[in-house]
């Protein structure tokens, strides 16, 4: 298992044209200075105990949401972090494409946090067990 390594990745989809970029054990002050370099006017905080963090603002009318991943090691905690975050992205981009959360709309939900779920667990396979 790769304890602590860094990662970021983008994930996008075709469907609503979202995407989200993926930060995995990257430090608050790493994530801002990266922020810093692409010209984003933003500051991200984390609570004292925050172990992962779903974030979107927009600058220039260009949107950026992204979710990060504090200390991931594949445990249980650290998936159910993943997950959680990655739903807080779902349920605001649904959101704010005017889909509210409704019996009609759990299909539209569950399509996209699954093609979501998917992809991040590609990407996170590079700390399972070997």
């Amino acid at each position: 298992m790769i304890k602590n390594k860094k990662k970021f990745f983008d994930i996008s989809e075709p469907v609503y044209g979202s995407c989200v970029s993926v930060f995995v054990n990257w430090s608050l002050k790493e994530i801002n200075a990266y922020l810093k370099r692409r010209g984003f006017d933003y500051r991200a905080e984390f609570h004292i105990d925050n172990v992962a963090g779903c974030f979107k603002f927009y600058h220039k009318k260009e949107k950026f949401a992204f979710i990060t991943i504090r200390n991931f090691d594949w445990a249980i905690d650290s998936q159910a972090s993943a997950v959680h975050e990655l739903l807080h992205f779902v349920f605001d981009e649904l959101d704010t494409r005017g889909v509210p959360l409704t019996e009609l709309s759990h299909e539209a939900y569950t399509y996209l946090f699954t093609y979501y779920f998917k992809e991040l667990w590609k990407e996170l396979s590079c700390y399972a067990k070997k």
